[in-house]
């Protein structure tokens, strides 16, 4: 069908349903793969693609020879119309037959013989080059992303005019790689340098994607539409529409530009159920409505609105969050079991049906989809399905047993990276999330070790011919998170010192343009050495010469205070509030950006001890990400203490030994950096119960 379609597809004034139409349509039916379709099939089919003419057609062999018959037959009164044949020698390379039969069925027509293409001439003269494009296409329907860039790797090697294939090589890369890819470009750069034989449908496409990649979004999104003008059943147009609205930097965050996208990519799936790159985008953005922490609500069957208001207001009342929440959840579920259904030996479905019963807080389902997983997921890698079951128990509240299955996986990798094809990068993030588990409870070595596990996957997975960004060099990306993990939990000075003086010279050496991102990297260790028992200010001053930029004002008052400058704090938190920080200043990547624990310790300082608790009121752990590395995990300690210390001085002893208790409880088995804290927290459980010194007897 597809060699057919292509063949015929030369003409503007003859519309042909091209093969991904037909395979839409097909999908939705109970015929088999590969099964016999009959005429009242046939005609069913050609009335929802709107055609007036189906085409059956059968091949058959006879020792040496190859005989093609294509019978026409009128799709209102399933009158026969014409019979065509083509017939030759059984050769491997089968094209030729199906340009005369296409040519017979153009003679059919009325169409000239004049300026037709031969179908090697529109896709390529290599048979070797055509069969490992349609290896590819297999490959990427089934979300095998990795063989499916080999397989169109391959093909343009053999013919490096093959456009075809450089548009697809480009759609599978970006998957992996997003649309900043530098070979993603370059491939559909190739794409639209052949293009010029193509039929209409095929350049437009490749025009589309194309303008996507540069950035061009409006472009992009007015090239799909007018796809989508011409056939408003292409599910591949709507899957571009929505995946440029999706990308469009002006829109695609905002509740109007995500309710956009979510419809052309439901669009989509409706007309081709197993389309597995629209099910990756559904996915993604009904968890984030159904999440209690998600930036939107689902509203409707199709539409998102902000969940909160620009005065940070909900614009719904509680009964309507819930009603919205209940939705997003059962469309989240709904639509990765579909994807399950249709796809069920891919991981990459059952991964995101894990993750639609993790975020609906379904916690038993999502364990038995696990299980699932597991048993998909390569040999070598199976293992890793072991942290998305410590993300289960975490959230379930069991914290030790969760800390204890990510130490027993980790150590049995030995920091060696397993094989994992089909999913890119994605395990990364649910790897790092291991170490919040750990940070929690206090084992900071287990979570440094758990952080360089996912850097060996992370370069196991890069792709071939992608230079690194700044934050994507192999030291850049662990000074990051291992700066970000000492320093909130409060890591031994010497480990936060020397991945300073490493960030630090690495920044010196680096080009202008890169330095402040570099020094950027290790912001959080200079804060930490800020935040340490003996205060040093050094690696401050360093970060904000790196960087051309002051400090946020949350640091500087902290600073102040470690210089004795208390007048110089309270200003520096005035600046801080109700502001948005400007680009001017430096959001210094402690806690992940989360300025309330450093303006908290600083109000403590200042005598403030119901601002501080103020601040921290929200600070627990249904507020902390919990795929990905949050380094806010580790901080949770020093939360409670610090709560505990606050409550102590407001005289709420109650309170107080609430928080010291479960600094204890999490800590008890830290690591020794950590046991400072510990003791601080009994001595406080101390004191409120009158058993120590300072005790109020009154």
């Amino acid at each position: 069908m597809s060699m057919l379609a292509l063949a015929l597809s030369q003409w503007h004034d003859l519309s042909v349903v091209d093969q991904d139409r037909v395979h839409d349509l097909l999908s939705q039916t109970r015929v088999a793969d590969g099964g016999p379709i009959g005429l009242a099939e046939a005609r069913r089919l050609a009335r929802q693609a709107g055609a007036r003419t189906v085409v059956l057609g059968n091949f058959a062999r006879a020792g040496d020879s190859l005989r093609l018959t294509a019978r026409t037959y009128d799709v209102a009164t399933g009158s026969r119309l014409d019979v065509v044949e083509a017939s030759g020698p059984s050769v491997d390379d089968v094209r030729p037959l199906f340009d005369e039969l296409a040519a017979r069925l153009l003679d059919l027509s009325g169409a000239p013989r004049g300026g037709r293409s031969s179908l090697a001439a529109v896709t390529t003269g290599s048979l070797e080059a055509y069969r490992a494009y349609l290896q590819g296409q297999q490959h990427l329907n089934r979300w095998e992303l990795v063989p499916a860039q080999a397989a169109f790797r391959h093909a343009v090697g053999l013919d490096s005019t093959f456009s075809l294939a450089y548009f697809r090589l480009a759609m599978a890369r970006g998957w992996v790689s997003g649309t900043a890819d530098s070979v993603s470009r370059n491939a559909v750069y190739q794409a639209s340098r052949f293009a010029e034989r193509l039929p209409a449908r095929e350049r437009s496409m490749i025009e589309a994607y194309s303008a996507l990649l540069d950035g061009d979004t409006p472009r992009s999104q007015r090239l799909y539409q007018s796809l989508l003008q011409r056939d408003s059943a292409d599910a591949e147009a709507w899957y571009g529409l929505g995946d440029a609205f999706f990308h469009d930097p002006a829109t695609g965050g905002t509740a109007l530009g995500m309710t956009a996208s979510l419809r052309a990519f439901q669009r989509a799936l409706a007309l081709d159920p197993r389309y597995a790159l629209a099910y990756e985008h559904v996915s993604y953005l009904l968890n984030l409505a159904a999440s209690r922490r998600g930036s939107v609500v689902l509203v409707g069957a199709d539409s998102f609105a902000l969940r909160l208001g620009p005065k940070r207001t909900a614009p719904l009342d509680s009964s309507s969050r819930e009603g919205a929440l209940r939705r997003a959840r059962a469309d989240a579920i709904r639509t990765a079991r579909a994807w399950v259904s249709h796809q069920p030996t891919t991981a990459r479905a059952h991964h995101a049906l894990f993750e639609a019963y993790f975020v609906s807080e379904d916690y038993a389902r999502a364990s038995t989809e696990v299980a699932e997983l597991r048993r998909l997921l390569p040999e070598s890698g199976r293992n890793l399905a072991a942290y998305l079951e410590a993300r289960v128990r975490l959230a379930r509240g069991d914290a030790r047993s969760a800390a204890q299955l990510v130490r027993t996986t980790t150590a049995g990798f030995a920091g060696k990276a397993p094989a994992l094809p089909d999913f890119g990068r994605e395990f990364v993030q649910d790897v790092l999330a291991g170490a919040n588990a750990l940070a929690y409870q206090g084992d900071l070595e287990g979570a440094a070790d758990v952080i360089a596990l996912g850097n060996a996957l992370r370069r196991a997975t890069a792709l071939p011919e992608a230079p690194p960004g700044i934050w994507e060099q192999d030291e850049v990306w662990q000074w990051s998170r291992l700066a970000q993990l000492y320093s909130a939990a409060g890591g031994p000075s010497r480990e936060l010192r020397r991945i300073w003086t490493d960030v630090a010279i690495s920044a010196r050496r680096a080009s202008t343009a890169d330095r402040a991102s570099v020094a950027g990297a290790g912001a959080a260790a200079a804060v930490g050495l800020l935040l340490g028992p003996e205060p040093d200010l050094k690696a401050l001053g360093e970060l904000e010469a790196l960087t051309g930029r002051p400090s946020a004002p949350e640091v500087r008052a902290l600073a102040a205070l470690a210089r004795g400058d208390s007048v110089g704090a309270r200003r520096a938190l005035s600046d801080s509030t109700g502001r948005r920080l400007g680009r001017e200043a430096v959001y210094l990547g402690f806690a992940w950006n989360d300025s309330r624990p450093l303006a908290a310790e600083a109000k403590y300082q200042l005598g403030d001890f119901k601002g501080a608790l103020e601040l921290l009121e929200s600070f627990d752990e249904s507020q902390l990400a919990q795929r990905g590395f949050d380094s806010r995990w580790g901080l949770l300690g020093r939360v409670h203490l610090l709560r505990g210390l606050a409550y102590e001085r407001l005289g709420e002893p109650s309170r107080a030994a609430h928080e010291f208790r479960r600094v204890v409880n999490a800590w008890q088995g830290a690591d020794e950096p950590l046991l400072a804290f510990v003791q601080q927290a009994q001595a406080g459980l101390a004191r409120v119960r009158g058993l120590g010194p300072g005790a109020d007897r009154t």
